[in-house]
């Protein structure tokens, strides 16, 4: 049957107020958030800067030659905004001992602890035991 009607008009209406509203549904979020009224949620994070020994300060920066003295070990802050760690360049140093290697902090995901660790060794040059 060529041109068949529906039996059921507002079926057809039915049809066209879903997909509007799917559509609404969709824009409307999205425009508050552009427009400053809606904040993302974003689950929290731990973040944990460790030494040993404690103490170390720790410098941070966009790259190895770039780093700024950034907050003293034992670091802990929980908090779901982010503090921008993906990809930045991070050391411990402290008085006495060898200034850590340099690491970059891959990105990861907000919500998952994230712990950056150092191990650092006593600078023991110019150091001679009494009697040698």
């Amino acid at each position: 049957m060529v041109g068949k009607q529906s039996s059921n008009p507002a079926k057809g209406h039915a049809k066209y107020f879903s997909v509007h509203v799917r559509a609404l549904a969709a824009i409307v979020p999205a425009a508050l958030l552009l427009a400053g009224c809606l904040t993302p949620v974003h689950p929290e994070t731990m973040y944990r800067l460790t030494s040993d020994p404690e103490g170390a300060d720790i410098y941070m920066g966009s790259a190895p030659d770039q780093l700024e003295h950034y907050v003293t070990t034992p670091f802990e802050r929980r908090t779901s905004e982010s503090l921008n760690w993906s990809q930045q360049y991070f050391q411990a140093r402290k008085e006495g001992y060898v200034d850590s290697e340099v690491h970059q902090q891959p990105t990861f995901m907000m919500g998952h602890p994230t712990t950056i660790h150092f191990d650092l060794e006593r600078d023991t040059r110019g150091f001679y035991p009494h009697g040698l």
